[in-house]
């Protein structure tokens, strides 16, 4: 693959122990409707909003604190139609749908001092999207394609209308807002520690599955009960047809009609 562009933070150095940066680039470029953009951060936030313009504009922000920051740089390359921003390590130009190369024990080594790189992506209608972290919080507002987010320790907080829709955690709630959803779409919200959250249109024809080994039930949809103490429910809303999974093991699972 082509490195599109290679967009390098350069380090600013201060008074150790002190809040640095912010470091800022900015890459932005044609993705057809239809095609993936793809992001892949570690150690930061991924937040994304619908673009104002046809074109993806994705806006990378380094910090940290001490005297000497990780070498981490924002890449973005092409694989095909779609487009692949990572978090990459040093001169490292290696960035694909797994995400860039950061040496683990090079970074043990040499005592790096905590840095975290924050995305901003401006997503126009029709691209999909495919965004995940390891440690931060996934942010998607008013997609309007398909989403996939994930994280390992962080919340994933999402808006979307069409679908498929699926997001992934470890440690932290899902929470999401589906205002309408494609016939035959599919759903899936799961996390392993936290609650998981979905609102979904009041008028839905889905089949509806619930599972969570620690916590409580909630859906509140007309004809659907669940009985006390109930770890799982399976019920179909209207005419079923699209399939919305909510699961989690530890926390709540809750599914509700929008108000």
């Amino acid at each position: 693959m082509r490195p599109l562009l290679v967009l390098t933070l350069l380090p600013v150095l201060a008074a150790c122990g002190r809040a640095h940066g912010p470091d800022r680039s900015t890459w932005h470029g044609a993705v057809r409707p239809g095609a993936w953009l793809r992001v892949r951060n570690t150690n930061g936030p991924i937040r994304v909003a619908r673009a104002s313009g046809d074109e993806v504009v994705i806006s990378a922000t380094r910090s940290y604190r001490g005297r000497r920051p990780e070498p981490v740089r924002m890449v973005v390359e092409r694989e095909g139609a779609d487009a692949v921003a990572c978090v990459t390590w040093g001169d490292s130009n290696r960035c694909g749908s797994r995400g860039g190369r950061q040496p683990f024990w090079l970074r043990m080594l040499r005592h790096y001092a905590p840095t975290e790189m924050s995305f901003v992506v401006a997503l126009p209608p029709g691209v999909r999207l495919d965004a995940s972290t390891v440690n931060g919080r996934v942010t998607v507002a008013d997609a309007a394609s398909e989403v996939v987010a994930s994280s390992v320790n962080g919340s994933i907080v999402l808006g979307a209308t069409g679908g498929p829709v699926r997001a992934k955690t470890v440690n932290g709630s899902v929470e999401a807002q589906l205002d309408a959803l494609a016939p035959g779409t599919r759903v899936s919200l799961e996390s392993v520690n936290g609650a998981v959250t979905a609102l979904l249109p009041s008028a839905l024809d889905a089949s509806l599955d619930l599972s969570t080994v620690n916590g409580s039930l909630t859906a509140p949809f007309p004809g659907v009960t669940i009985p006390r103490g109930a770890r799982s429910l399976h019920a179909t809303l209207g005419a079923g047809g699209r399939a919305v999974s909510l699961r989690t093991v530890n926390g709540s699972v809750r599914a509700e009609p929008s108000r």
